[in-house]
C-alpha cells in the first residue's frame, strides 16, 4: 500500500489521509469494506449478542424465522436457513439484510424502551447508508450527514457493549472522524468505492475457481471466462442484432460457435417439449417457493372520492397482482385461471409502483411498506 501511495495513484483512489492511529499515511475509507463488510456485521453481531442476553437462544432463533418469513421480492434474498452462515457473508447478503432488519426487530424485545432504541438505531443506519450513495453534497447536506453519523453512533453504544472489546474498531474511528474530510477532499462515496472491482473478481476469478476441481487452476478459470464471454456474445448476435459486431471483434472465440450454436438449438427443442407437458405436471414446490406468494405488490392510485373506502397512504393504496391482462375481451376460459367469488380489475394506468409489503409480526391485519428495498 505504501507503495502505490508514493507512486501517486491518485486517479485509482489512492490518497494521503492522515490517521489518529498511526503515524503514518492510510487510504480513505471505502464504503463497501467499511459499512457493507465493517460496521453492519459488528450491529448484526451485538444484536444477536443483546437477544441471546434477554431472552437466550429461543429470541434469536426466533429473529431467524421472521427473517425467513419476509415476504419475497424481486432482487431480495430471503434467509431461509436464518443466519447460521453468517461467516460466509458477503456484501450483498449484508445489503439485503438492510432492507429488512428494522421489521424484523419489531416488537421482538419485550421491553418497549430497548426495543425502540434498537429499531431506531437500524432505521439511522439505513438513512445514513442511503445518504453515501448521493453523487454530490451541499454543505447542508453534508452539515446534516455529519449529525446523523453522530447520533447513529451514540445509539451503537447501546449494543456495542456487547463486543469483545467496547467497539474500539479502527473502522469506526476512521468512518465517524475521516469520512466527511475524505468527501470535502474528493467527492461522494460512490468515487472511490471497490463494489465494481470486487464483482469483476467474483465474476471472473472467485466464482470460475470454486467451479474448477482445484488442480491446475489457471487453465481452467481461463475456459470458464472465454465460454462466458462467448455466450454473452451470442447473446447479443442473436437477440440484439448485431452479427457484424460478433464476427469483427471475436474472431477468436468462433472457433467453438457451431457447438454452440447446436447446443442452443438442442435446448430450446427440449424447452418446448417441457412446456407442452408442464400443465400436466404433479409439481412438488421447492423449500425457497413453497406457499410464498407468486406475484408482486402494487401501489394504486386511486380517485378522492374513494380515499375513506381504502386504508390509503399518500393518496394511495395498495394490492397483490394475480395476473396482467391485455385484451379487449376479458375471457376465464384460461387453464391457469379460476372464478373466484371476488375480483378486481384494475387498469394498468393506475397503477403506480411495485412496492414490498411486509405484514406486521404477531399482528393481524398491520402491514409495512418497505422504502428499503433500493439500498
Amino acid at each position: 500500500m505504501q507503495t502505490a501511495i508514493n507512486s501517486g495513484l491518485t486517479k485509482h483512489s489512492i490518497h494521503e489521509q492522515n490517521n489518529a492511529f498511526w503515524n503514518l499515511l492510510a487510504t480513505v475509507p471505502e464504503k463497501m469494506h467499511h459499512l457493507d463488510l465493517g460496521l453492519f456485521p459488528y450491529m448484526i453481531e451485538f444484536t444477536r449478542n443483546l437477544l441471546k442476553n434477554q431472552g437466550g437462544n429461543a429470541l434469536v432463533e426466533k429473529m431467524d424465522t421472521r427473517l425467513a418469513a419476509i415476504p419475497r421480492h424481486h432482487g431480495l434474498k430471503i434467509f431461509h436457513n436464518g443466519l447460521a452462515n453468517l461467516a460466509r457473508f458477503a456484501a450483498l447478503e449484508y445489503r439485503n439484510m438492510m432492507r429488512v432488519m428494522p421489521f424484523v426487530l419489531d416488537g421482538l424485545l419485550d421491553n418497549g424502551g430497548l426495543d425502540s432504541k434498537l429499531i431506531g438505531l437500524y432505521l439511522k443506519w439505513n438513512d445514513m447508508y442511503r445518504k453515501t450513495r448521493k453523487l454530490a453534497f451541499t454543505k447542508k447536506e453534508l452539515d446534516n450527514f455529519e449529525k446523523l453519523m453522530k447520533s447513529w453512533a451514540k445509539d451503537f453504544v447501546l449494543i456495542g457493549s456487547y463486543s469483545n472489546n467496547q467497539c474500539q474498531y479502527p473502522k469506526l474511528h476512521h468512518f465517524l472522524y475521516h469520512m466527511i474530510p475524505a468527501i470535502k477532499d474528493y467527492g461522494s462515496p460512490n468515487g472511490w468505492n471497490a463494489e465494481t472491482f470486487e464483482f469483476l473478481y467474483k465474476a471472473y476469478i472467485k466464482d470460475p475457481y470454486h467451479i474448477s476441481n482445484k488442480r491446475n487452476v489457471n487453465p481452467q478459470i481461463l475456459g470458464t471466462v472465454m465460454r462466458k464471454l462467448t455466450l454473452q456474445e451470442v447473446y447479443k448476435t442473436i437477440f440484439l442484432n448485431k452479427p457484424h459486431h460478433f464476427y469483427q471483434s471475436n474472431e477468436v472465440i468462433l472457433e467453438g460457435l457451431p457447438e454452440i450454436i447446436d447446443g442452443l438449438e438442442h435446448f430450446l427443442e427440449a424447452l418446448s417439449e417441457y412446456l407442452k407437458i408442464m400443465p400436466y405436471l404433479n409439481n412438488e414446490a421447492t423449500l425457497s417457493f413453497n406457499n410464498l406468494p407468486m406475484f408482486n405488490d402494487i401501489s394504486i392510485e386511486i380517485d378522492e372520492s374513494q380515499l375513506e373506502e381504502f386504508v390509503t397512504y399518500d393518496n394511495s393504496c395498495f394490492a397483490k397482482v394475480l395476473l396482467l391482462v391485455q385484451s379487449k375481451h376479458f375471457r376465464l376460459d384460461c387453464p391457469y385461471m379460476k372464478m373466484t367469488n371476488l375480483y378486481n380489475l384494475i387498469p394498468i394506468e393506475s397503477i403506480n409502483e411495485i412496492v414490498h409489503v411486509i405484514p406486521q409480526f404477531e399482528k393481524v391485519d398491520s402491514y409495512y411498506i418497505n422504502t428499503f428495498v433500493n439500498l
